[in-house]
């Protein structure tokens, strides 16, 4: 579920920015936008924006990775427990 949901999340993400920089009137809208100097070469916008990407990707995986791993801990503590009990 959680892989799905990021993945979707980066499929979208590449697609909206695909569509953004497949024509130049697109991009200079989108400069606009952004103010986004126009001497930066369309290249160094893209790979400042692939490396935001990842590094926004990074963040939500270690959020869910914290969050699932101490309901995991916690799943399995009391597990433990309880075939304890059964025994």
């Amino acid at each position: 579920y959680i892989l799905f949901n990021i993945g979707f999340m980066l499929i979208s993400t590449f697609i909206i920015f695909y569509s953004i920089f497949s024509s130049s009137k697109n991009t200079v809208v989108f400069r606009e936008m952004k103010n986004i100097p126009t001497n930066l070469s369309n290249q160094f916008l893209i790979i400042s924006i692939i490396i935001y990407i990842i590094i926004f990707t990074g963040i939500i995986l270690l959020i869910y990775r914290l969050i699932y791993g101490i309901l995991l801990r916690r799943l399995k503590k009391n597990y433990k427990e309880l075939e304890q009990l059964n025994k």
